[in-house]
C-alpha cells in the first residue's frame, strides 16, 4: 500500500470554502480550487481542481480531479461505495478523450473492517490493459491494541516471480497514555525490518498537535510541521521546513500557510469526503498526520501558502474551498453544455447552451446568500448591474430544478 494511501486512512482533514447553493446547516464539500502565483506576472494562474459529490445518505459518492490548460481537462475520477455505514471500496478511471467519459479504469481499492469496526486490510488491484483484468498488486494490515489505537500497519507487495506477498513498509506507533507520540517508519531488507525514520509528535497542554518533527540526526531535525491555533480552536498559521543546515542554523525550506475561517459552521455541520486531500507539505507524507479536530473546528475559507525568499515571504499559491447543498449535484455530461461568459464580467454575461430550453440561474455570494434569480431562455444575456462587485457562485438549473453547471463568477463593473 502506498504512503498516500495509509495518511488517507489514519486522516482525512478536510477544510471547506463556504460558496454554499443553499445555506442549510448541514453544508458538503464540493470543490477544491488551486492556483499558483506568477511573481513576473503577478497574476494568478489556476492549476487544479477537484470536484465531490454525494449521495441520497449523505455519503460520498465521487471524487473528480481536472487540471487547467486552456480550460479544464478531467484526468481522474474516484467513485466510493459505501455499505452499512463503512467505505468499502474506491475506485479510480481516467478519462477517456475519444468517447468523452470515464470508460478507463485504473485501480481498485477493497477494505475490510473487524466486527468493531475498524479497518484490518487494503487491498488494490490495478487494471492490466493488455489482459483486461485488475491485478491485485498492494496490501497492508492493520493492528490496534486494547485501547483502539492503531500500533502497527504492514505493506506488502506481490511478487509475480514466488507468486506470494512480500513485505516491504513498516509503521508502528508509541503511544505513552495518551495520543500517539511517535511514528516509527521500517522497510524490508532481504530477512528483517530496518529502521528508515523516526517521527516525534509534540503536544500543547489541551491536546493540540503542535509540531511533527523528522530527525536525521540526534541534534537536529531535517524537516518539521508547526502548527499555531487561534482562539476558537482552529489552525491559523502552518509552517514547513526541511533542509536544516547546522552550520549556517537555517532551514533550506521555509514555507508557511495563513488560514481563514468561517465560525458559524462547526466541523459537525460539515459533509466531507473520506480521504485525505491537503498536500504533502501541510501533513508528513510517511503515514501520520494530526486528526481532524486537532487542527480545525470550522469551516475553513481560504489557503494562502507563501515561500520565505530574500528576507521576506512572497505568495505562492491559494488554496479555495466551495460547499454547496450535499443535495445539489451536477450531470457532468450536461456541464460542458450550458456556459456563461465573459469571465470576469462587468454588467452583464451571456448564457449559452446547446439545446433551446429554458433555464433558471442562481447567483451566490461567498456567504451562501442568494443574491439573484432569474428564469432566462438559452443563448441570453443576463445583466449583472444588481450585483456589487466581488466573487460569486453561479447555478444553472433546467425548470425542473437539475443543476446543470456551476461555476465561479467574478464582477467587477
Amino acid at each position: 500500500m502506498s504512503k498516500q494511501l495509509l495518511k488517507s486512512f489514519l486522516v482525512s482533514i478536510c477544510f471547506s470554502f463556504l460558496t454554499s447553493a443553499v445555506y442549510s446547516q448541514t453544508q458538503a464539500l464540493s470543490t477544491i480550487i488551486k492556483s499558483d502565483f506568477d511573481e513576473l506576472e503577478f497574476t494568478w494562474n489556476l492549476r487544479n481542481k477537484r470536484c465531490f459529490t454525494y449521495d441520497e445518505s449523505n455519503f460520498p459518492a465521487s471524487m473528480t480531479y481536472s487540471v487547467f490548460d486552456e480550460g479544464w481537462q478531467n484526468e481522474e475520477r474516484l467513485t466510493y461505495i459505501y455499505e452499512n455505514g463503512f467505505l468499502q471500496s474506491i475506485s479510480a478511471h481516467s478519462w477517456n478523450q475519444d468517447d468523452t467519459d470515464w470508460s478507463i479504469p485504473f485501480w481498485n481499492d477493497h477494505k475490510e473492517y473487524n466486527e468493531d469496526g475498524q479497518l484490518i486490510g487494503s487491498v488494490r488491484e490495478y487494471w492490466d490493459g493488455v489482459n483486461l483484468v485488475f491485478v491485485e498488486i498492494e496490501q497492508t494490515t492493520y493492528s490496534y491494541n486494547d485501547d483502539g489505537h492503531l500500533i502497527e500497519a504492514i505493506s506488502y507487495w506481490w511478487d509475480f516471480d514466488e507468486s506470494d506477498w512480500m513485505e516491504f513498509e513498516l509503521w508502528e506507533y508509541l503511544y505513552l497514555g495518551g495520543p500517539l507520540n511517535v511514528a516509527f517508519l521500517s522497510y524490508w531488507a532481504t530477512d528483517d525490518w530496518n529502521s528508515a525514520d523516526i517521527l516525534p509528535i509534540e503536544y500543547d497542554d489541551d491536546n493540540r498537535i503542535t509540531m511533527i518533527s523528522e530527525p536525521t540526526d540526534w541534534f537536529w531535525n531535517s524537516q518539521e510541521w508547526v502548527y499555531d491555533y487561534n482562539d476558537d480552536g482552529d489552525v491559523f498559521e502552518h509552517s514547513y521546513r526541511s533542509s536544516y543546515d547546522p552550520n549556517l542554523d537555517e532551514w533550506g525550506t521555509n514555507e508557511k500557510r495563513e488560514l481563514t475561517y468561517n465560525t458559524e459552521f462547526d466541523y459537525s455541520d460539515l459533509l466531507l469526503p473520506p480521504e485525505n486531500f491537503l498536500e504533502d507539505e501541510f501533513i508528513p507524507s510517511e503515514g501520520i498526520a494530526p486528526t481532524n479536530q486537532l487542527i480545525f473546528n470550522h469551516m475553513l475559507l481560504l489557503e494562502e501558502q507563501f515561500e520565505w525568499q530574500m528576507g521576506i515571504w512572497l505568495p505562492s499559491a491559494k488554496v479555495e474551498y466551495y460547499y454547496s447543498d450535499p443535495c445539489v449535484s451536477v450531470n457532468e455530461k450536461s456541464s460542458a453544455e450550458f456556459k456563461m461568459y465573459p469571465n470576469p464580467a462587468q454588467d452583464k454575461v451571456f448564457i449559452e447552451s446547446q439545446n433551446s430550453e429554458d433555464l433558471r440561474i442562481q447567483i451566490y455570494d461567498l456567504a451562501g446568500a442568494l443574491k439573484h434569480s432569474e428564469k432566462v431562455r438559452s443563448n441570453s444575456n443576463l445583466s449583472l448591474n444588481s450585483l456589487v462587485p466581488g466573487i460569486y457562485v453561479y447555478l444553472i438549473l433546467n425548470l425542473e430544478g437539475s443543476v446543470m453547471a456551476k461555476d465561479k463568477l467574478t464582477v467587477t463593473h
